[in-house]
């Protein structure tokens, strides 16, 4: 969210009223895409819950109301974790500008 805000305001500032609807159009097909990957708590995880119960229906198979919901909550977590590595991302990149640190990690030098 931190890196979107600042490369909206570069957007803006580089391109007017046009590069932030550009920036805005991007996002927004961007969270689209991201909405139908098959991730439980999503769309796209409700479609394949669907195709999975249809294709379990086939061989005489139902999933449980339990199964249902601990996919939904391991789906939850997921997207829980993923925005914490984000959050921590952004504001690990903000905070070495302000700590002068440009050199790349140690695990990334060469010797």
């Amino acid at each position: 969210p931190i890196g979107i805000a600042e490369a909206s305001k570069k957007a803006v500032e580089d391109g007017g009223l046009e590069g932030g609807l550009r920036i805005f159009g991007f996002l927004s097909l961007n969270l689209g895409i991201f909405n139908l990957l098959p991730i439980p708590v999503l769309d796209g995880g409700m479609i394949f819950m669907v195709l999975l119960e249809g294709m379990l229906a086939w061989v005489g198979l139902k999933l449980s109301m339990t199964v249902r919901e601990r996919i939904q909550q391991v789906g939850f977590v997921f997207l829980l974790l993923l925005m914490g590595f984000v959050i921590i991302n952004d504001v690990t990149k903000i905070a070495s500008r302000f700590t002068g640190s440009n050199d790349p990690p140690a695990a990334t030098q060469q010797k």
